[in-house]
């Protein structure tokens, strides 16, 4: 089956769209991530393509999970951010 793709979210780090199609793919959306490189050497960012079809799909799943963009960052490389005075 040949399937059509669209952009669903642009990330400027790699980690962050893996985190992000990792979700997807845990709950059954396959992706995509392409890097953005207009001209050789320079990298405008990463971005997460799902199939047409399942777009909206993708939207439901990312509205339910509500991860943060810190969290992403969190699941896909293990740091911690540091505390803010809310955890004072």
């Amino acid at each position: 089956m040949n399937e059509n793709w669209q952009e669903f979210e642009a990330y400027g780090d790699e980690a962050s769209a893996e985190a992000r199609a990792g979700l997807l793919r845990v709950e059954g959306i396959p992706t995509e991530i392409r890097r953005s490189t207009p001209v050789p050497g320079l990298n405008e960012g990463f971005r997460v393509m799902v199939p047409v079809s399942l777009a909206g799909r993708a939207a439901e799943i990312v509205a339910a999970a509500q991860v943060t963009d810190a969290e992403l960052t969190r699941l896909a490389t293990g740091e911690r951010p540091e505390p803010d005075d809310r955890d004072a």
